[in-house]
């Protein structure tokens, strides 16, 4: 989502005339300022935010739409076996 709102801000400040300010986080600290009362037009969230009841609250009822879907991955590094593991075991 970063790349592609920040390709979108000056479009979209130049057509209307508005700054547009962005913000990226992760979920916990969404859900903090959210709650906290940081003043928002439009929030593009994680699906999460809204398990928190208190989070939820600060947006408009009604239905969501889904924009994106993010899959996580796990990457191990490949290394040596250390020299005390390639001695025979007796």
């Amino acid at each position: 989502m970063t790349a592609s709102l920040n390709a979108l801000a000056p479009e979209f400040e130049k057509a209307t005339g508005h700054k547009l300010v962005t913000h990226f986080d992760s979920t916990p600290n969404i859900i903090t300022r959210v709650t906290s009362g940081t003043p928002f037009d439009v929030v593009v969230v994680p699906v999460d935010v809204f398990k928190d009841a208190t989070a939820k609250g600060r947006f408009a009822p009604g239905p969501t739409i889904d924009i994106a879907r993010v899959g996580y991955g796990v990457i191990v590094r490949t290394v040596r076996p250390s020299p005390t593991s390639a001695r025979p075991t007796r």
